[in-house]
């Protein structure tokens, strides 16, 4: 008898503590399902698919056609450092956009840029797919570290019902659509471009303290610009 009560209160204690009772899943358990059920195995390849093709392009593109102000404000601040006058450059600089700067030194430049986020692109791809599986595990640690037990226990149980899991496998691609990301650089374009004289200003003044690159082996003299005129 002694022996039937000693089990069944060990029964009993076991039954009653939850830190020896079968507990659910643990917060990491709950943060990676949710993790995978957001980010499915193949969704970086799908995403660098949307990053270097289409979205790209539009950022090149955002960044040439806007206006040639900050080209011309760091070719100021650049002669004003080295004691030259930029006035001349400054002038022939007036009103153009980047594109027309660029094409100026190098008429390829367009297609250069294209070719080089292509580059980037096709090298980057088998990096970013074999990071994946660290990525996700660490983006589970995040959760966990931001998220209450509860929270994740009401995410897990929502990303992993039917409707639930459709939702989230298309979650991170969202990020990517070229129409989001496009709506987001037609509006950050114009305000970098605003704000890059002031930041070309602060950085002159701010690295006043160090040499000129060219005085460490860097370009010496700012770069020629060629004479259109004479060219026609």
């Amino acid at each position: 008898m002694k022996i039937v009560s000693l089990g069944a209160a060990a029964l009993a204690l076991c039954c009653a503590s939850p830190t020896l009772a079968q507990s659910g899943p643990s917060e990491t358990d709950l943060a990676t399902g949710v993790v995978e059920a957001m980010w499915p195995d193949g969704t970086t390849d799908k995403m660098m698919d949307q990053m270097f093709g289409q979205m790209m392009d539009q950022i090149i593109a955002a960044q040439l056609d806007a206006g040639g102000e900050v080209v011309i404000e760091m070719v100021r601040a650049r002669a004003e450092a080295a004691g030259e006058d930029p006035a001349e450059m400054e002038a022939m600089l007036e009103g153009m956009s980047v594109r027309e700067i660029m094409e100026m030194v190098d008429p390829h430049y367009a297609e250069r840029m294209q070719i080089m986020s292509r580059i980037m692109g096709e090298e980057m791809r088998p990096i970013m797919i074999e990071m994946e599986p660290g990525m996700k595990a660490a983006f589970a640690g995040a959760l966990v570290r931001h998220y209450e037990v509860e929270e994740l226990e009401a995410a897990h149980d929502f990303f992993t019902s039917p409707m639930g899991s459709r939702f989230a496998n298309k979650m991170m691609l969202a990020y990517m659509d070229p129409d989001y990301m496009n709506a987001m650089m037609s509006e950050m374009m114009p305000r970098l471009m605003q704000i890059m004289p002031d930041v070309a200003k602060r950085l002159v003044a701010e690295t006043a303290h160090l040499p000129l690159p060219g005085n460490e082996g860097g370009i010496q003299t700012l770069p020629t610009v060629p004479n259109t005129e004479n060219d026609q």
